[in-house]
């Protein structure tokens, strides 16, 4: 696994689907929007090429939201969605401790590979953020290698 490296934004892209048109918090609950933010991130990662292997994956040591291959390379993709960015915004949310949850999970996810006989792969950990802009508007920024 690679060591956490410098953030480069790959995308930005404003999303408006029927999914996030209502309007912030009209009979949504977290949960639903997060897993609305998390069904159009998978759908803009394959738009990018990448394979999806996994998805909302439990392991011992914590969850990982979407698990994919982008070239040779195996990708944990950490997704984040937010209606305010009062604490900062969607990719403020992956803070120090979430990234050591993240690693660990990963960590737990490929032990399970290497007892099955499978080396490990290059890997490294993206971000999605989704924040959104009012009016039903989103604004997602992938974020490659961001720890």
């Amino acid at each position: 696994m690679s060591e956490p490296g410098v953030r480069s934004r790959l995308l930005a892209v404003r999303i408006r689907d029927e999914s996030f048109r209502r309007p912030d918090g009209e009979g949504r609950s977290t949960t639903a929007i997060g897993q609305d933010a998390e069904r159009e991130a998978v759908r803009q990662l394959r738009r990018l090429g990448y394979r999806i292997v996994d998805r909302n994956v439990r392991t011992a040591r914590g969850e990982i939201d979407v698990i994919a291959w982008e070239g040779r390379t195996l990708c944990f993709v950490e997704v984040k969605s937010r209606r305010r960015t009062d604490y900062g915004g969607a990719q403020a949310a992956v803070d120090r401790a979430k990234q050591m949850r993240l690693w660990r999970a990963a960590e737990a996810y490929l032990a399970l590979d290497r007892r099955q006989g499978q080396d490990t792969p290059e890997c490294r950990f993206d971000v999605v953020a989704m924040q959104h802009r009012g009016g039903g508007e989103w604004f997602m920024e992938l974020f490659r290698d961001a720890f």
